[in-house]
């Protein structure tokens, strides 16, 4: 009987490893659909604007439809970026490299990276930004580049960035007004793939939280969420430095 028990267990905990690699297969393929298709038919559409208007087309016109295939193009680059840094991580082929830099300037450079109407809505709260601070500052800015982005496409009012270095610990907050986390979802929300319930219907492969909890990681720091719905959302995140 007790073989038998033991196998009925073995059965069953198999059902459930296989049913958890479908749900994860499923939603690789939907979330690479969805994210390649977009682009793909903006940049279908464009060229054939382009082959039927090549000879009548007026500049501005020109200049807004090459303007949307070098979007469609960036979001395709951004989307195997993520899947190959990913990748990256879970082949353990990804180590932190160590390095010293000014804080405020890794700030600045981070926050001008988005576009002009969105980097106009970034507060950066700061008293330290001559201070010097030393981890891996492409995995800092992945960290932040994710988090700020999501920030800015979930909410339409300012986004607040406030970083504080005090006792060798770097403190970043990054609080926005947006849509929130489901509460019996934000445990789930640094899964690979997963998208919360409340915004399946805006673009978003859902990658780009799991990029933000495995640097952290490699880095020994943390990261926490406390998110209201309809109110917005913050995440706080703590990295060691050897001289701050």
């Amino acid at each position: 009987m007790t073989e038998i028990a033991d196998n009925r267990i073995k059965e069953h905990s198999l059902e459930n490893k296989k049913t958890t690699v479908v749900d994860l297969s499923g939603q690789i393929i939907s979330s690479v659909s969805h994210e390649l298709r977009n682009p793909l038919a903006i940049l279908s559409s464009n060229i054939e604007l382009l082959k039927h208007m090549k000879f009548t087309a007026d500049g501005k016109i020109m200049d807004e439809t090459f303007y949307l295939c070098e979007e469609a193009l960036k979001a395709m680059t951004r989307f195997v970026d993520d899947i190959s840094l990913l990748n990256s991580f879970n082949k353990n082929n990804r180590k932190a490299q160590y390095e010293e830099f000014v804080l405020g300037e890794l700030f600045q450079e981070i926050v001008q990276q988005f576009p002009e109407h969105n980097r106009s809505r970034v507060l950066l709260v700061t008293n330290h930004e001559a201070a010097r601070f030393y981890t891996d500052p492409f995995l800092l800015s992945v960290i932040l580049k994710n988090l700020i982005g999501n920030a800015l496409k979930f909410s339409s009012e300012q986004v607040v960035l406030k970083a504080e270095c005090r006792n060798k610990e770097l403190n970043v907050r990054i609080e926005d007004s947006g849509l929130g986390i489901p509460q019996d979802e934000a445990d789930r929300v640094f899964e690979p793939f997963y998208r919360g319930s409340n915004v399946k219907f805006m673009s978003g492969s859902g990658l780009g939280l799991a990029i933000v909890k495995r640097s952290m990681d490699l880095l020994n720091g943390t990261v926490e969420v406390n998110s209201l719905i309809d109110h917005g959302t913050t995440f706080n995140i703590k990295i060691r430095s050897n001289g701050c």
